[in-house]
């Protein structure tokens, strides 16, 4: 059996992913839902990403209960 991938995503790729789906990002987010690798982190990249995702242009932008499936993800 092939061994997967392990990847570190950049935050700001990860939130490209959620704003754009279509896009590259979004591609890449697609891929890992699809069980295509798996991507490491650390806690202070999570709290990061929740930190950005409180961004009032976020908020606006992004669907209601992103940050609940934000953690669901990680």
């Amino acid at each position: 059996m092939a061994k997967k991938h392990v990847v570190v995503l950049d935050t700001n790729v990860f939130i490209s992913g959620l704003l754009s789906p279509n896009g590259v990002p979004g591609l890449i987010l697609l891929k890992f839902r699809n069980n295509e690798f798996e991507i490491a982190t650390s806690k202070d990249q999570i709290l990061e990403v929740q930190e950005v995702l409180q961004r009032p242009s976020l908020v606006r932008a992004l669907p209601k209960g992103t940050n609940l499936e934000v953690l669901k993800f990680f």
